[in-house]
C-alpha cells in the first residue's frame, strides 16, 4: 500500500439475516452505552499505538473494523454489515487529532 492510500473495506460477506449488536445503532441512531464502552476499551490501544492510517486500518481490520469518512465525521464502520458504528470523536480519537497525528489527511 502506498502512502495517502487507505484500504478498502474488509472483504468478507456477512451471511444474509446475519447481524453484529452494534447493528442496532443504525436502526436507532442510537449506540448502547455499554457496546460504545467496549468499543472504547477494546479499540483505544489500535488508536494509540498506531503510527499512520494504513497501520491503523490494518489493525482495525484485523478486528472487523474499518474507517471511513462521511457526513463530516470519521466512522468507525463493521467489515461485514458495512454499517457505521460511531464516530471516531465518540471513540475518543477525533479525525481532525489523528490528521495530526499521523501528518496527513485521511482520504
Amino acid at each position: 500500500m502506498k502512502d495517502g492510500e487507505h484500504a478498502a473495506p474488509c472483504p468478507q460477506a456477512t451471511p444474509q439475516g446475519a447481524q453484529r449488536a452494534y447493528a442496532r445503532a443504525r436502526i436507532t441512531k442510537r449506540l448502547d452505552p455499554e457496546l460504545g464502552s467496549w468499543l472504547r476499551a477494546h479499540l483505544d490501544e489500535v488508536f494509540n499505538r498506531s503510527h499512520n492510517w494504513a497501520e491503523l486500518g490494518d489493525k482495525l481490520r484485523h478486528r472487523g473494523f474499518y474507517l471511513k469518512r462521511g457526513d463530516g465525521h470519521l466512522w468507525l464502520s463493521d467489515c461485514h454489515s458495512q454499517i457505521h458504528i460511531c464516530s471516531c470523536s465518540f471513540l475518543g480519537h477525533p479525525c481532525r487529532q489523528l490528521e495530526s497525528k499521523f501528518g496527513e489527511r485521511f482520504h
